[in-house]
């Protein structure tokens, strides 16, 4: 076979690219960006999907401390309850009472001064009793005007049964099995509880002259001057 000449062989060197030369570069070229455009895709997803798994994880920690946060507050507010209804059991001497108006206005209803004492026992039983002071009658000698005002017009509190205690909403129900009033008997007279100090607030509702109000009574542990 005649090989060519080195004249043949420079004018070989210096002649362009034909036309299927350039489209295979063409091609080449388109092939190289759409793999580099799919690696760059690729990347992007995965980069992507990595800040989507971390925002996830982010949003499920909040969630759950969230969760944790709110669940110790109300285990905290649980065991307030509970402390404060375990300091119901034992003797409370009556201090005073005060009387106020939907709005929280006091307001004075004409009574005695009173003295007396209620008691809760630690297995659920509770007894009150409250008397108008400043009494000089006997039960032999009284009349029936001072019997009626000392036990019939509300002036006396006495009864005795069981009490149950509600912590989440702090309140006492009274159950009267015995009462001076028999009206009481067989009720349960709801009170709510408070404490300001060592003093014992028990709160409850009545009608005086057609308006509902609302008495607080304060007791004082017993041993303390009562």
């Amino acid at each position: 076979m005649m090989q060519p000449s080195a004249s043949e062989l420079g004018e070989l060197e210096g002649r362009k690219p034909t036309l299927s030369c350039r489209w295979w570069n063409v091609r080449f070229a388109a092939i190289h960006r759409t793999i580099r455009a799919k690696r760059l895709f690729h990347m992007w997803c995965l980069s992507d999907r990595i800040r989507w798994h971390h925002a996830a994880v982010l949003l499920f920690g909040l969630i759950v401390a969230g969760c944790s946060t709110q669940e110790a507050a109300a285990d905290r507010s649980a065991q307030r309850d509970a402390e404060l209804a375990a300091r119901l059991p034992g003797v409370w001497g009556y201090l005073k009472e005060v009387d106020t108006r939907s709005d929280g206005s006091t307001i004075n209803v004409p009574g005695p001064q009173y003295a007396g004492f209620i008691i809760y026992t630690p297995d659920g039983f509770v007894a009150a009793n409250v008397m108008p002071k400043a009494r000089t009658w006997s039960s032999g000698s009284a009349t029936i005007d001072e019997l009626r005002e000392s036990t019939v017009v509300g002036a006396t509190t006495a009864y005795a049964g069981r009490y149950e205690v509600d912590p989440k909403t702090r309140t006492v129900a009274h159950l009267v099995s015995v009462s001076v009033d028999p009206g009481d008997e067989g009720h349960r007279l709801a009170r709510m509880y408070a404490f300001e100090g060592d003093v014992l607030l028990l709160s409850g509702d009545f009608i005086y002259n057609s308006e509902k109000l609302r008495f607080t009574v304060y007791w004082e542990r017993a041993g303390k001057g009562n």
